[in-house]
């Protein structure tokens, strides 16, 4: 059977809701000619809600709804919910499986989102059950208290792992650990080798490093300049003041040495002064 649009669940009040019958049924006998066909009839015939075929023979009357709802045929009765026609007929307080709640016709099934049954009757009376619905309820209870089981299980391993106290846990791991020394020994074993080679490795590797370390400082000493010397900047306002000062100072070299140069020839500004001037002046007196 297929799966419907919403679970289809049972339970113990709907098992209690199962009939019985005490009479023997044969089959395709009532409401049937010699051939075994039904006998249809748009007059004198009923319909039956469970196969929807209005033909002869005996229908159930429900004492709850009183409606066609509760006319169900001797055959259907018997396959589908494993009761006696005439024994329904004959207690005045009987009702029918769509008043009970548990119908398994085709529209009531589709109305509570399962799929339709089908043809069952075989099937189930091969598997020893006494109709479709004692098939469907029973079975399906018992999925769902098996799934319940289940659940139940699990929640209570859950809690129990919760519950446990941290002593327990501690005692738990602790065994997982190998207390015998030998084989601790046998599992520090491979670290030591390997513990030997990387120390070996770090080693070689530390001399590489320090004989290209020495061999560097020295051509660094060759090419470096004393810590205190720092090169200045050009553009900046002292070296703009110190040339400044070295043209100046060189503008007053240069302008000594031309005045020395004229003293020793005997010509300096001097001579534009009040003595040049009254030298003429002496000579002609």
């Amino acid at each position: 059977m297929e799966d419907g649009s919403k679970p289809e669940v049972y339970t113990e009040e709907h098992e209690k809701l199962l009939g019985s019958c005490q009479m023997s049924w044969t089959l395709f006998v009532d409401g049937c000619g010699k051939d075994g066909r039904r006998i249809y009839d748009q007059v004198s015939g009923k319909t039956c809600h469970q196969c929807r075929q209005k033909t002869l023979g005996h229908r159930t009357h429900c004492s709850s709804c009183n409606m066609v709802q509760g006319q169900f045929c001797g055959d259907c009765l018997y396959m589908r919910y494993g009761e006696h026609v005439l024994e329904a007929n004959q207690n005045p307080n009987w009702i029918c499986p769509v008043c009970r709640g548990i119908c398994n016709c085709s529209l009531c099934r589709q109305a509570k989102g399962w799929p339709p049954t089908g043809a069952l009757y075989r099937k189930i009376a091969n598997l020893g059950f006494k109709s479709v619905a004692h098939y469907l309820i029973q079975t399906r209870r018992a999925e769902t208290t098996i799934e319940k089981e289940e659940d139940s299980t699990t929640c209570k391993a859950v809690s129990a792992k919760k519950s446990l106290p941290f002593s327990d846990k501690e005692e738990r791991s602790e065994e997982k650990e190998p207390h015998d020394p030998n084989e601790c020994h046998k599992l520090s074993t491979p670290r030591s080798k390997y513990q030997k080679e990387d120390t070996e490795m770090k080693s070689e590797t530390q001399e590489t490093k320090i004989d290209s370390s020495t061999a560097l400082t020295g051509s660094r000493k060759l090419e470096k300049k004393p810590s205190s010397f720092i090169e200045p900047d050009p553009n900046s306002i002292g070296a703009r003041l110190r040339r400044r000062r070295s043209e100046a100072s060189a503008c007053l070299e240069s302008k000594e040495d031309c005045y020395c140069s004229q003293l020793d020839s005997g010509k300096t500004n001097h001579d534009n002064g009040i003595a040049r001037r009254l030298r003429p002046r002496l000579k002609i007196a």
